[in-house]
């Protein structure tokens, strides 16, 4: 008699789920998170199962790596597989490929990091574990001394105590530091490259004229501004304010026939994609900071309490934002012909 555990893992967690031959569920899915307690418990339990035990799980991002050395290092079999073979074994139903972001963050068990120079200083979460508490307070208190950061009394507690449920999926030696801080030294130098390029995007954003009407509009910084004016362009160009949400893709989509008209309508998703991210960008500035004097805010406040979903309700937010930018960008114009 052998046991199938099947574990669909995801960042943080994983479900889990147990069966022997002919379909017998020896446990139903349960959730387990990627903590130090949790996979002890679970590694316990496996164990505990009767008969051979084999685990099957997905190699998605790198999220399943803690589980996976956990499991391992407690003597279980474990067979991590690529889930496009998963999905496509004996035509079944598993779930497709998870599209989320790689977090290595997590994968390298890095603790609560405070940004990239974080991460150097602190590159195993040993380096926290292996030392006191007033220890690693003075260290932390260095640490913000050197890179000119606030120092706030309670963080140290809080990042000492959370390496303690993290799982390390290496060990703390002087080849993997070396990987890790060069890492992080290149993701410095595109961070300032990045920079560089936005600095000179808004230098040569703020010689158009609607440059100060753009940016006096909330949610608009030095980064969205010359990217809202790049995409948009002249918007002399557009007869009206539905042109410009129609360049956009924010508008709704036709679903009509002569016997049938629908209420409800998606996105069109005709325009620019990069003009939508910006716009998403800014509405999530918006419900972040949350200022009760700005008409786009007010307009995305109530929609969750009408039980609007996530996505018609920003969109619908980002069709008010163009709205608004259009009329305002179109009066600066106006104003400045009459000077002229």
């Amino acid at each position: 008699m052998y046991n199938a555990v099947g574990i669909d893992v995801s960042k943080g967690k994983s479900t889990v789920t147990v069966l022997q031959p002919g379909g017998t569920v020896i446990h139903k899915p349960f959730v387990v998170s990627h903590s130090s307690q949790s996979l002890h418990d679970l590694a316990e339990y496996l164990t505990s199962l009767d008969g051979d035990t084999r685990i099957v799980m997905e190699c998605t991002g790198r999220y399943h790596e803690p589980i996976l050395k956990f499991l391992s290092d407690a003597g279980l079999f474990v067979s991590a597989v690529n889930p496009h073979l998963i999905k496509n074994f004996g035509n079944n139903s598993l779930r497709k490929v998870k599209s989320d972001p790689q977090t290595p963050e997590r994968s390298l068990a890095i603790p609560l990091t405070t940004g990239r120079n974080y991460a150097y200083s602190f590159w195993h979460v040993d380096c926290v574990r292996g030392i006191g508490l007033k220890a690693f307070t003075e260290r932390y208190r260095a640490f913000c001394k050197r890179h000119h950061y606030n120092f706030q009394a309670d963080k140290p507690e809080k990042l000492f105590h959370a390496p303690k449920e993290l799982v390390a999926v290496f060990p703390k030696e002087k080849t993997y530091k070396l990987l890790i801080q060069q890492s992080i030294q290149q993701l410095n130098l595109i961070s300032e490259h990045v920079e560089q390029l936005r600095r000179k995007m808004n230098e040569l954003a703020s010689t158009l004229p609607e440059y100060n009407t753009v940016m006096g509009i909330y949610g608009v910084g030095k980064t969205y501004g010359p990217q809202l004016i790049a995409e948009i362009g002249d918007v002399s160009r557009f007869t009206h304010r539905e042109a410009l949400t129609d360049f956009a893709g924010v508008d709704p989509s036709v679903d009509e026939s002569s016997q049938r008209r629908s209420k409800s309508n998606r996105a069109s998703k005709v325009g620019s994609a990069r003009l939508r991210k910006t716009l998403f960008q800014i509405m999530t500035t918006l419900l972040q900071n949350a200022p009760e004097d700005d008409p786009v805010y007010r307009f995305l406040d109530k929609k969750p309490s009408q039980g609007k979903p996530y996505y018609v309700y920003m969109t619908a937010g980002a069709n008010k934002f163009f709205r608004i930018y259009y009329g305002k960008v179109k009066e600066c114009l106006r104003n400045l012909e009459r000077e002229s």
